[in-house]
């Protein structure tokens, strides 16, 4: 027995023995070789004591993970004294810049400790005053390096501790868009426009940028908005209704539309004329039922005796007609009193406009003699492709008011010359117009002598003036794919000989498209301008796609009237760089010039 216990203690000895030769050369290896701390158990920690918490952070070795992971740790157990001792324990991290970035977002992903304004807004601010850059020039570094995602992070963490005004969230509602994260930019702006200095600043910025987006997020993200800025204690309820109702309809979020203004009519401004003209867009665009529905909501916000009134009512009657409403068509036709004479007009004027010409000529019959009734009899003949009778129509017809407004009369044989391919027969006619600063159609016939007048400089090809005829028949009747065909192929027959009247009736085409909203094809003509079958931008091989680079050098040898025009589309496309450039560019190389003021307005609009 006694040798048992000698063995086992010998035993003992020697692996005590080996024990002690590793602690010792484990402390020597320590002693040569550093190592970094690993993360602290916090298990140990007295809770309430920081003098035996505070040193576990302060270690030179310790990783950002490691930081993070034990400040997480403490907010969970110990909040109390991570809030007593969060500058010995931020500060002993900020030393030497080792307060970084990474870390500051790693901090941030703590919910507990960034969701406590107070507490998260005292880490920022130990952060921002250790960091070599202050957080604008970071956020700016990365915003315009590219970095959007790093700039998106730091703006929610300041933006959690409280740290941006009011002109920080229009920066910061950019970057949201940029990320395409719409939702969160509403909201953000819906702060910034609680600002009353900045509220059409956000606005306006709000609305180009959600142009980028696609249909679906830009309404769900502008139905936040709406309810967040109706819900402002000083909203303006008139300025977000106006505003968001046209940023709905350019978009095509025709409901959208309708909804805000017929649910924020107010006595001090109502809507029931807006809904009215927006009812005969949609009829005019063949949009049925939205011309019914704001026909309707028109026709309820409006007074007895309103000729308006009649007008939308009728309109109403017209759309549920096309759908088939049958009932319904009865009840607005009753409503509308569609013996009343302006409202046949109205109803003669859409019904050419939209081309259901046999319904116009219906109600045509059923009006008196007047001014209106024999225009409006010129304008069938045209819509119809009848210029011949229409000018006969002008030449011989004998009503007191076709013989009593010769001025009108004049006009109309103006256009029809010109529509036929006739502008040096019209010319005699349009010089010897006298005219009146207050009349409606200056604008037009000044416009027809300067096209005369660049008919007449030469160097144009063979048919140039009646493919301008052909041109503005085409806008004058809406047809502007039937425009934008025959222009193609102008320039495809005519190559280089075109350029310079072809430049003029590109500015003119695009113009018009730009007016009804078509942006994209108004630039899809203007590139054709340079050089047409023979190769050049918009030539007989060309796609006219949108992937070119619309700039050129920005048009160096086109007209100021040529960038203007460009610029506007641009603009309208949400290429408020192109834009601005272009204008700029107007200003700079043509001072002088009326389309200067023009680009000059069109820069205090981006």
């Amino acid at each position: 027995m006694q040798n048992y216990y000698r063995i086992l203690l010998i035993i003992v000895s020697t692996i005590a023995a080996a024990g002690l030769a590793n602690t010792a050369a484990a402390q020597s290896a320590a002693t040569t070789t550093p190592q970094k701390a690993a993360c602290i158990d916090i298990s140990g920690w007295a809770s309430g004591r920081p003098q035996t918490i505070v040193p576990s952070f302060k270690s030179p070795h310790i990783t950002d993970e490691c930081f993070s992971s034990l400040v997480s740790s403490l907010i969970a157990t110990d909040k109390k004294t991570l809030t007593d001792s969060l500058a010995p324990i931020f500060s002993a991290r900020a030393h030497k810049n080792r307060f970084t970035l990474d870390l500051l977002f790693s901090l941030y992903k703590i919910k507990p400790l960034s969701g406590d304004a107070a507490l998260w807004g005292r880490v920022v601010d130990i952060w921002a005053a250790a960091s070599p850059q202050t957080p604008d020039a970071i956020l700016a570094e990365n915003g315009e390096g590219g970095r959007i995602p790093v700039a998106d992070t730091l703006y929610r963490a300041l933006d959690a501790a409280g740290r941006l005004d009011a002109q920080g969230l229009l920066r910061y509602g950019r970057v949201k868009c940029l990320v395409g994260d719409y939702r969160a930019a509403a909201a953000i702006y819906c702060r910034a426009a609680a600002d009353k200095r900045l509220e059409h600043v956000a606005v306006s910025q709000m609305e180009q940028l959600f142009a980028d987006a696609d249909s679906a997020a830009r309404s769900d993200a502008m139905r936040g908005f709406r309810v967040c800025a109706l819900a402002l204690p000083s909203a303006d309820t008139t300025l977000y209704r106006n505003r968001l109702a046209d940023f709905y309809g350019r978009h095509g979020h025709f409901d959208e539309e309708i909804s805000i203004l017929a649910t924020l009519n107010t006595r001090s401004a109502p809507t029931g004329r807006k809904l009215a003209e927006i009812a005969r867009n949609h009829f005019s665009a063949r949009r049925y039922r939205l011309a019914a529905v704001a026909a309707s909501a028109a026709y309820g916000r409006m007074e007895d005796g309103d000729q308006t009134r009649t007008s939308a009512a009728f309109t109403a009657y017209q759309a549920y007609t096309q759908i088939k409403a049958r009932d319904s068509a009865l009840v607005w036709l009753r409503l509308s009193g569609a013996t009343d004479k302006d409202a046949k007009i109205l109803a003669v004027a859409l019904n050419q406009e939209t081309g259901r010409l046999e319904e116009a000529a219906q109600l045509l019959e059923q009006l008196p003699p007047s001014l209106s009734k024999d225009t409006l009899t010129v304008r069938a003949f045209i819509f119809s492709g009848e210029i011949g009778k229409a000018l006969n129509h002008i030449a011989t017809a004998t009503t007191p008011s076709w013989v009593m407004s010769p001025r009108e009369r004049m006009l109309w044989r103006i256009r029809c010359l010109i529509f036929q391919g006739q502008p040096y027969d019209a010319a005699t006619t349009l010089d010897s117009l006298k005219f009146m600063p207050s009349w409606n159609a200056t604008s037009e016939t000044l416009r027809y002598k300067y096209w005369l007048q660049k008919l007449d400089e030469g160097g144009a090809p063979q048919g140039t003036a009646q493919v301008w005829g052909r041109l503005e028949y085409c806008v004058y009747t809406g047809d502007l794919n039937a425009a934008v065909k025959g222009l193609k192929g102008y320039f495809d027959a005519a190559g280089l000989q075109a350029v310079g009247a072809g430049e003029a009736l590109a500015v003119r085409l695009a113009g018009a498209l730009s007016a009804n909203l078509k942006y994209a094809e108004a630039l899809e003509v203007l590139e054709m301008v340079g050089g047409g079958a023979a190769g050049g931008r918009g030539g007989r091989n060309s796609n006219l796609n949108l992937n070119l680079n619309l700039n050129f050098n920005i048009d160096s040898s086109r007209s100021p009237e040529y960038m203007f025009v460009k610029a506007e589309a641009l603009k309208g496309l949400g290429r408020n760089d192109d834009a601005r450039d272009i204008a700029q560019k107007i200003l700079k190389e043509y001072p002088g010039d009326v389309f200067a003021q023009r680009a000059r307005m069109l820069l205090i609009n981006l």
